[in-house]
């Protein structure tokens, strides 16, 4: 539940075992934001070219973070998934987003709780335990 950690050299230069766990919807590792130049549209919908050159400006100027290494993901449905593409993310966001109103911030802040994250991997350890027990009773 990390936020991003360093610009672009930092995170090509480290090189130390690293887990990076992401619960839900939690916010924080989207903190700072990766760039403000994928946050501009190709073709912005107003046409005020000092705001334009404002803002185009100061996403130039704003540094780039990244996260390292290795990203594991607790899904929505409490799946605990390794290097899992970062679309299903910003998927699972935009689908939070829509069925909630915009309500998921809420969801996002409190996905950031350490109870949380502890939930969710306790969640996922008792679906293993669960699925090892069915498995050696199947076998008996």
């Amino acid at each position: 539940g990390s936020p991003r950690v360093g610009d672009p050299h930092f995170c090509d230069q480290y090189n130390l075992p690293t887990y990076r766990i992401v619960n839900r919807l939690d916010l924080v590792p989207e903190m700072p934001i990766a760039s403000l130049k994928k946050l501009l549209p190709d073709k912005p919908r107003f046409t005020n070219e000092r705001v334009l050159k404002k803002l185009k400006k100061m996403a130039e100027d704003t540094q780039c973070y990244g996260h390292v290494k290795t990203f594991v993901y607790i899904d929505m449905d409490g799946q605990v998934i390794t290097d899992p593409e970062i679309e299903s993310w910003y998927s699972h966001a935009i689908e939070r987003v829509v069925a909630t109103r915009g309500k998921s911030f809420l969801e996002g802040v409190t996905d950031h709780l350490m109870t949380s994250y502890i939930r969710g991997l306790e969640g996922h350890v008792r679906k293993k335990v669960i699925g090892v027990r069915r498995k050696n009773s199947d076998h008996k």
